[in-house]
């Protein structure tokens, strides 16, 4: 089963799931608005993909933090800020025991057809 983690206002999260269910895989959808995500998944997910793979720089959220911080990010707490800010991430976040995808694009639908 694939563990689909992302908030339920997110265009992409609502696409994706729509998208597996017509496919008929099996998922299980964490809102982490409303399911607190821990810090062992974020250090997971940094150490799987790399900060910067999972890291929205284009989204709102970035755009509001503070320029100091955006300028220090890679030296910072990442998963603290996190943490704090869980829409920083690219959404939505595919995990199985084997991987983890993040987004929602065209190379993404070909990976997860594997799951059939």
């Amino acid at each position: 089963m694939i563990r689909v983690f992302g908030i339920s206002n997110c265009d992409k999260c609502r696409e994706a799931k729509k998208w597996l269910a017509k496919k008929e895989i099996d998922f299980e959808f964490i809102d982490f608005r409303k399911q607190a995500l821990t810090v062992e998944d974020i250090k997971r997910w940094i150490e799987n993909v790399g900060e910067h793979k999972l890291i929205n720089r284009r989204g709102t959220t970035w755009r509001a933090l503070p320029d100091e911080l955006k300028e220090n990010f890679e030296t910072s707490d990442l998963v603290r800020i996190i943490l704090e800010k869980p829409t920083l991430m690219k959404r939505p976040i595919f995990e199985t025991q084997e991987r983890l995808i993040v987004g929602f694009s065209s190379g993404v639908i070909n990976e997860l057809t594997r799951f059939r």
